[in-house]
């Protein structure tokens, strides 16, 4: 059993924050420039963010029982692998009026591997909940 999970950052969302950096220039009132300024500034940050942090893959190999964890930081790939049998992970989930909400956090020992975060580097919700469900099958201890 080996599954994939992979999350890319949307640019195109940053076309709304344009808009919505500018809305929030002009609902303070702000000259024209600083209008501007506001509608380029925000979404220049969650750019710049996005680009330190993004493009998360995480690879459940049930076959080497290990968890594959590759990620871009500042442009660099980097992968690190985790044996099954060292891992315990954590997670819960409820709906809300707003839909599904879940929390997997994996450890390894009292290292955190993974934990949702507000980033390009968090699985979805669906995601989550598969790979807790596999983790669970595998033999993963829950904590």
């Amino acid at each position: 059993m080996t599954h994939t999970y992979t999350t890319r950052f949307d640019y195109f969302m940053l076309l709304f924050f344009c808009f919505g950096g500018g809305a929030m220039g002009y609902a303070f009132e702000l000259g024209y420039a600083y209008i501007i300024g506001c509608g380029l500034l925000i979404p220049f940050l969650i750019l710049l963010f996005s680009f330190a942090q993004s493009d998360l893959e995480v690879q459940l190999d049930g076959i080497q029982r290990q968890l594959i964890y590759t990620y871009n930081y500042w442009g660099k790939r980097r992968t690190k692998s985790y044996p099954l049998d060292e891992l315990t992970f954590t997670y819960s989930s409820m709906f809300t009026q707003h839909g599904k909400w879940a929390k997997l956090h994996i450890y390894q020992g009292k290292k955190t591997v993974y934990k949702p975060s507000i980033s390009a580097r968090s699985l979805h919700v669906e995601q989550q909940e598969h790979l807790a469900d596999c983790l669970q099958k595998l033999g993963v201890k829950q904590r």
